[in-house]
C-alpha cells in the first residue's frame, strides 16, 4: 500500500462525548440511545509528497452524533475538520486543510465505566490546498478507543482512527 493511497495520515481524538436517555438507570452505562459528542483533533500528516513539498502537522475539531442500538454496538456519523497542513514549497506557505464526514459503526468490547471501542466507517474525505486546488474523494476511518464513563450521561474519551483515502485525493 503506498502513502499516496494514504492522504491523511493518523488522527488522534480527544474528545468530551454526552450522551442522553430518557431510558437511563443509575448504573446502566451501555443502554441503548441517542448520544451526542464534540472533540479536538490532532493529524499527524502522512502525504506521499515524493519529496517536493513539506507538510506540518494539524490541529483540529470534530463533533459525532450516534445511536446506541445495544449494549456492545453503536451507530454514528462524525464530522472532523483539520486547519493547517501547512505546506512549504520552494520557501512560499500555502494553507491546507482536510474535511472528513463518515458514518461509523462502533463495537463495545465492554459494558461498564471503562469501554474500550473498536471503530470502522465509510464516507467522504475533502482536501483543499491553497485558495484554489480542492479534491474530493471516499474515505474509510478505522482505530479504536475508550470511552470512561462519570455517570451514565457523561463520559470522556480518546480515540486513534486512521483515515485512509479511497483514490487519489
Amino acid at each position: 500500500m503506498s502513502a499516496r493511497g494514504l492522504c491523511l495520515g493518523l488522527t488522534l481524538i480527544v474528545g468530551i462525548g454526552i450522551s442522553a436517555s430518557s431510558q437511563a438507570q443509575e448504573e446502566d452505562y451501555g443502554r441503548s440511545g441517542p448520544y451526542l459528542g464534540l472533540g479536538m483533533g490532532f493529524g499527524w500528516e502522512q502525504f506521499d509528497d515524493s519529496g517536493s513539498l513539506n507538510y506540518d502537522n494539524a490541529l483540529g475539531l470534530e463533533g459525532w452524533a450516534g445511536y446506541r442500538l445495544s449494549a456492545y454496538l453503536a451507530a454514528e456519523v462524525q464530522l472532523e475538520y483539520l486547519d493547517r497542513f501547512n505546506t512549504s514549497r520552494m520557501g512560499s506557505k500555502i494553507d491546507s486543510s482536510a474535511l472528513t464526514f463518515t458514518g461509523n459503526l462502533k463495537a463495545y468490547l465492554m459494558t461498564g465505566p471503562v469501554q474500550p471501542f473498536a471503530v470502522v466507517g465509510l464516507g467522504f474525505l475533502n482536501f483543499k490546498e491553497g485558495a484554489s486546488k480542492s479534491d474530493t474523494g471516499s474515505a474509510i476511518r478505522f482505530g479504536g478507543g475508550v470511552d470512561l464513563y462519570d455517570s451514565p450521561n457523561v463520559s470522556f474519551g480518546a480515540t486513534l482512527s486512521y483515515v485512509l483515502a479511497l483514490g487519489a485525493v
